[in-house]
């Protein structure tokens, strides 16, 4: 050590110089002492005297000597240090050993090892005197700490907060270690605050706040602990540049397995009563620091444990305050809750809008009911978009009476019968003058009457919504009340107002969930009472509706049983439901022996009508037949109309209807007249033909006679052409006479390209049509336009058609023939541009006989029609100033010609 305590400096140090002195004299060298430093490794020189500096050997940077070989006497040459410098010295070591425990060693500048009898005794008792020394110095040194343990148990024990316990238990800390200055870091975050600094002189700590790197931290928080006797990068991080530091001891405070902060003892103090060979603080000292910072976690968890425990106990305390609040508070909920059941009932036995909102208000208001100073009713009415005042009631009114009342009733809901009756005067409405309410535009009114939500106002709502509370304040006396809306399920009936202004009780959430309760029930009672009213006024209007129903049915009955058509009614399950008179005669059956009876019982009547009857119900589609001969009726002839009784609102076929009129007087008139138009088409005919065949026979016996008359052979040629050209004119009139009478007979089809046939037929006009000068244009669409169809007779009605577009165009100008395909057909459009057809003449361009021409019999149109009617195809003519147009349709198939063939043979047949 630099320097012997004070104490030592009488008998101690003159032992310890007289020692060193023999050593010397029996060695005659210079005899230096260096004691061992365990904790650094490192031998330090004993110095006697204050002002000498003690210089340093360390292990490391000494490779000739070891601890092992420091056990005899040898030569060595060693590396000290003096400050921060190096320097060689070659001399003796001598171990000063006691019992193998290494103390330390002298060092004499001598060459030779070898030491004489009497040096090795007083090396012996100079080990023995060092080491009395250090045993005794540690021994008190342990005896001191131990009194010190006992004052900080004391301090854990009695400590009241954190921070007492801290500052006491550093101060004794700081005893213990001897040390100058001890600080404790508090752990903030990733950071750490300084929060307790005990010591003298100028505080060496850097900051208030250190940022340490994240390894440091993570060695903190694992337990490590930090000691060094030198500068290092922690002290860097922990003290000024500018102060000088010793040794300093860094132990991490561990609170429940987390950092809590760390303790800092920084420069060693000596004392007169303790022998140490070195000032910094060692092994000893790191681990009672630990020790006392290992103790201080447990007082200061035992101490969050207590707060925590006194934090448990006043909550439970406060929990048991509250329990019995609770109690108290869902003994009057139930009370209440009982009440309203009782109000309630009272409201729904009460069909009378102003009684249930009277009980209403007395259920409020009253000590037995909810308990409220007062309540307004405000009326809302659907079509009315103002809130009414309606009705109101004070407590004051009537306190003692109900309270009497109830004891002398026993039953609240009879009182609340009783009271709505006998005291009406009570419930007028006699606050301000408020006649009516708007509600739309004010938010708060509006999310009570639109939303249906209860509203509570507060003073504090008072001060920021007075605009939209101004109304209401009108109405109520307290800065506090409640608005809730009296709704049923499909509207907002009203609102009611409760406050507290004459108790100045606060109003609270239970109890807004029970008015809320209570006025809930009243909308569905004011419902009901509505319902109740509307169902007298419907059960009234049924009533009259069913006189007025049965009236319509017996008058209906006498209509239906007046009709001469025959009715039969029946329903889903083909049971007859009505028979009126004229179907009675007509099947001979009496009325009431067939209801509910089969409609198929007819079926052998009316043949295949009843099954016609099924589908309709089926299908719920009218179906229609006309002028229908029942085999069983012979040769009478019936219109039959069979029709579904459908329900207006459901869509559902109820039944249906069998109607049968007999026309058979009006079949035969019909038959009548067609025998009369077919003698007077006849007598058309036969004038007709008779002025086309007239001209010819007039011309062939003209010529006849001049025949007789002449002698020349040329004239007679002539004049056989002649008759020739006019016998070939009659021969045409009567074949177009004969194929316009000709019965209809099925077509007899064969696949041929209509294209191909009308490109043949044009270019045999090509003549005609040149010495006209008339241009004919084809337009012929792509794909297949094949028919099926009698190939002669629709080259007929090719010809017909061109014939007729050349003779009615003008020279230059064009007659356009189109060919294209629709669907299931083809179509030729052939186009001429004539002048307009008249409509008065093309309606009846199609008419036998008809005909605008000076020549010709007027037949080869409807031969056409006839002809194309025949395949089951239209034709058909349009004119305008661009000319005139016909159009023929043609079906492509044979199974639709054939259809059609038939359809026209049954009808010819009938």
């Amino acid at each position: 050590m630099e320097r012997l305590p004070e104490l030592l400096y009488g008998a101690p140090d003159i032992i310890l110089s007289d020692l060193i002195a023999q050593i010397e004299r029996q060695t005659e060298s210079k005899v230096t002492v260096f004691m061992y430093e365990p904790y650094r490794k490192l031998f330090r020189e004993l110095r006697i005297r204050k002002s000498q500096r003690s210089c340093e050997v360390l292990v490391s940077d000494n490779n000739d000597i070891s601890l092992e070989s420091i056990d005899t006497p040898q030569y060595a040459r060693l590396t000290v240090r003096l400050n921060r410098s190096l320097s060689r010295r070659s001399g003796v070591i001598v171990p000063l050993k006691l019992e193998e425990r290494l103390i330390g060693f002298l060092f004499l500048k001598r060459q030779s090892g070898e030491l004489p009898v009497e040096a090795h005794e007083t090396v012996e008792k100079l080990s023995r005197f060092l080491d009395y020394l250090i045993v005794r110095t540690v021994e008190q040194e342990s005896v001191r700490r131990l009194r010190l343990m006992a004052d900080i148990t004391r301090v854990f024990e009695t400590g009241k907060s954190i921070d007492e316990l801290l500052n006491n238990t550093l101060a004794i800390a700081k005893d213990i270690l001897r040390v100058r200055w001890i600080f404790f870091f508090e752990r903030v975050g990733n950071a750490f605050e300084l929060k307790i600094a005990l010591g003298e002189g100028e505080n060496p700590i850097s900051s208030i706040r250190i940022e340490l790197p994240g390894n440091r931290l993570e060695q903190f928080e694992d337990g490590t602990l930090q000691v060094s006797a030198k500068r290092s990068k922690l002290s860097d991080e922990l003290f000024r540049q500018d102060h000088n530091v010793g040794s300093f001891a860094v132990v991490p405070v561990m609170v429940e397995d987390s950092l809590f902060g760390v303790v800092v003892a920084a420069t060693r103090e000596e004392t007169k009563t303790e022998f140490r060979p070195y000032k910094h603080l060692d092994q000893e000292d790191f681990e009672a620091l630990n020790e006392v910072c290992h103790r201080m976690s447990v007082a200061i968890s035992r101490l969050r444990l207590n707060k925590k425990l006194d934090l448990e106990l006043r909550k439970l305390k406060q929990l048991k305050q509250q329990h019995e609040e609770l109690i108290n508070t869902q003994k009057n909920q139930l009370m209440k809750l009982n009440s309203i059941q009782k109000i309630s009932h009272a409201m729904r036995i009460t069909l009378d809008y102003e009684r249930i909102v009277r009980i209403l208000l007395l259920g409020i208001t009253s000590p037995a009911g909810l308990g409220f100073d007062s309540a307004v009713f405000l009326q809302k009415k659907s079509d009315d978009p103002f809130l009414r005042p309606y009705a109101s009631h004070l407590v004051n009114h009537l306190k003692e009476d109900e309270q009497a009342s109830s004891l002398m009733y026993g039953d609240f809901s009879q009182f609340l019968l009783e009271a709505s009756l006998e005291k009406p005067g009570d419930f007028h409405y006699d606050r301000a003058n408020v006649k009516r309410i708007t509600f739309q535009g004010n938010a708060l009114l509006e999310r009570v009457v639109i939303r249906n939500r209860t509203l509570h106002v507060t003073p504090e709502m008072q001060s920021h919504r007075f605009e939209d509370l101004f109304q209401l304040n009108r109405i109520m006396k307290s800065k506090e009340f409640v608005v809730t809306p009296v709704a049923g399920e499909k509207d907002v009936l009203g609102v009611i107002l409760v406050e507290n202004h004459i108790t100045q009780a606060p109003i609270r959430s239970s109890d807004i969930e029970l008015l809320g309760l209570l006025t809930d029930s009243c909308g569905t009672s004011l419902e009901l009472t509505e319902s109740y009213s509307e169902l007298v006024r419907t059960s009234q209007s049924l009533e009259h509706e069913k006189d007025r129903s049965n009236y319509l049915r017996a008058f209906v009955v006498s209509i239906l049983q007046s009709l001469e058509t025959a009715i039969i009614v029946c329903n889903t399950r083909e049971e007859i439901t009505e028979i009126n008179r004229t179907a009675e005669n007509l099947l001979g059956v009496r009325r009431e022996e067939f209801l509910g009876e089969n409609v198929r019982i007819f079926s052998k009547k009316l043949s295949g009508l009843t099954d016609l009857l099924s589908e309709v119900l089926d299908s719920g589609e009218t179906m229609t037949l006309t002028e229908q001969s029942l085999e069983y009726f012979k040769n009478r002839y019936f219109d039959v109309r069979l029709s579904p009784l459908i329900d207006d609102e459901s869509g559902r076929v109820d039944g249906a209807i069998l109607a049968l009129d007999d026309v058979t007087r009006r079949v035969e008139t019909e038959e009548e007249l067609q025998r009369q138009e077919k003698l007077a088409t006849l007598g058309e005919i036969s004038a007709r033909v008779a002025h086309e065949i007239r001209n010819p026979i007039t011309i062939i016996g003209g010529f006849v006679n001049r025949m007789s008359r002449t002698q020349t052979l040329d004239k007679v040629k002539d004049y056989s052409n002649i008759l020739k050209d006019e016998v070939r004119r009659l021969e045409e009139i009567v074949e177009e006479i004969l194929e316009f009478a000709r019965s209809r007979k099925p077509v007899k089809p064969e696949e041929f390209d209509l294209a191909q046939l009308v490109k043949d037929v044009v270019r045999s006009f090509d003549d005609q049509a040149s010495n006209r000068e008339v241009n004919l244009q084809m337009d012929v669409s792509d794909g297949n336009l094949s028919i099926s169809a009698d190939k002669n007779r629709i080259k007929q009605v090719i010809i017909n058609l061109i014939q007729n577009a050349i003779e009615a165009t003008d020279s230059h100008k064009p007659v356009t023939i189109r060919i294209f395909s629709d669907n299931d057909t083809v179509e030729l459009i052939v186009s001429n541009s004539g002048v307009k057809i008249p409509d008065e003449t093309l309606k009846r361009i199609f008419e036998p006989f008809f005909t605008t021409k000076t020549l010709g019999t007027g037949l080869g149109l409807p031969i056409c029609r006839k002809i194309v009617e025949e395949h089951g195809g239209e034709i058909a003519a349009t004119s305008d100033d661009k000319g005139t147009s016909f159009r023929v349709a043609l079906p492509k198939k044979r199974d639709e010609i054939h259809r059609r063939n038939r359809g026209e043979a049954q009808d010819t047949n009938r």
